[in-house]
């Protein structure tokens, strides 16, 4: 494949692009894990994550004024298409990043038209970049990670729980609903390499789409030696991307409840920390529950697991289909809902000192087992250049 060498951002001998989102972190660890395996690979974000996952490559810098940054998102086009043989694309969407046309309500009419016109160019951008991406004949790999996928309508038709039942009516709705099922057909004329690392997306994604574990953290070595259950107070933590979305309310009036009835717990909510501060905190945490809601488990748990700490979350049994039938037996997640997590909470308490370390035990195998990033990146490794 015919690429221009200096146009690509970083190393001239670059192969691999990871852009233009580190939502989740999955693309800055997959880049620095396929350069270790001798993959060269650069990852390039627009804008860092608010949880500083660190891309080699920022495009959007500070100060930069609206139009400079709209010409980045031109050029940016250009210069994957053209300087890359392998281009993966992180949370279902492309360079173009198509944003979506604002709720009516709460925003003034100017904003809204601002917002109609930016959404109306950067689809056309999208749809001039698949075509040059098809006529280039690059080998185009997209992962999905949530809500670049799930639909509201589609949710609350064939889900008897899910977040499209709590949160607000503009979180999704019919307009956007229909927009993400278009783009999901443009992307898949695009590429049959899609990847989805929760579940319940395979209900919202082409049926040639490939279930993937997370791989955003190397979680070797994380566990400390010894992880032994406090004599005081129990220290639960849940850290929400969105408290709507992940139950939060429901969490927080529960173990209020609990510890009104004198269970020993101390609880913490934590929103905004930085990645690098994240494992520190939870070293000193007994507890993570994570959400009650999406079916699966986010990459915090991922966190929590690999440093022994058990995980409490809402597990669809239905979604696991798609998973491999080893990883759904070596789950190490206490699964709960939203109606009897007071129930589980109190079970967990109850443990002695041998069912807890077995609990924390399981959790930093499984998280070793399936979510080691050497794994995952050879997994797309091999897909990556199986046609080139």
């Amino acid at each position: 494949m015919m690429t221009i060498s200096w146009l690509r951002w970083g190393d001239k001998r670059l192969r691999v692009l990871h852009a233009p989102s580190v939502v989740g972190g999955n693309a800055t660890t997959l880049s620095r894990t396929l350069n270790q395996i001798g993959v060269p690979s650069i990852s390039v974000a627009y804008e860092d994550h608010r949880f500083s996952y660190g891309p080699d490559v920022v495009l959007w810098k500070n100060g930069r004024g609206k139009v400079r940054r709209e010409m980045t998102r031109i050029s940016s086009v250009f210069r994957a298409a053209l300087g890359y043989e392998v281009i993966h694309f992180n949370f279902g969407t492309t360079m173009a990043m198509p944003s979506l046309p604002l709720s009516h309500s709460g925003a003034s009419l100017s904003l809204r038209l601002v917002r109609e016109m930016h959404f109306f160019l950067s689809e056309l951008l999208q749809i001039l970049e698949v075509r040059l991406l098809i006529l280039l004949r690059r080998r185009v790999v997209i992962t999905f990670q949530g809500d670049d996928a799930r639909q509201g309508d589609i949710s609350r038709e064939i889900f008897e729980e899910s977040i499209a039942l709590h949160v607000q009516s503009d979180y999704y709705n019919s307009r956007t609903d229909r927009i993400k099922r278009r783009r999901i057909r443009r992307l898949s004329n695009l590429t049959n390499s899609i990847y989805y690392v929760n579940p319940d997306l395979a209900h919202f994604l082409p049926a040639t789409a490939k279930f993937i574990p997370y791989c955003h953290i190397d979680v070797d070595g994380k566990a400390p030696s010894t992880k032994n259950r406090k004599t005081n107070k129990l220290h639960i933590v849940h850290a929400p991307s969105h408290q709507a979305a992940k139950g939060t309310d429901v969490i927080v009036e529960n173990l209020k409840r609990m510890k009104d009835d004198g269970h020993p717990i101390e609880f913490t909510l934590i929103e905004d920390i930085p990645h690098t501060e994240l494992g520190d905190f939870l070293l000193g945490v007994d507890l993570l529950i994570d959400q009650l809601y999406a079916g699966w488990y986010g990459g915090i748990a991922v966190e929590a697991l690999c440093r022994g700490v058990p995980v409490v979350t809402f597990l669809r049994h239905a979604d696991f289909s798609v998973i491999p039938e080893q990883m759904v037996e070596d789950l190490p997640m206490i699964p709960v809902n939203s109606a009897d997590l007071s129930e589980a909470l109190s079970r967990f308490l109850a443990l002695e000192d041998r069912e807890l370390n077995e609990l924390q035990s399981c959790g930093i195998r499984y998280a070793a087992k399936w979510h080691d990033p050497k794994k995952v990146a050879a997994e797309y490794a091999q897909h990556y250049f199986s046609r080139i």
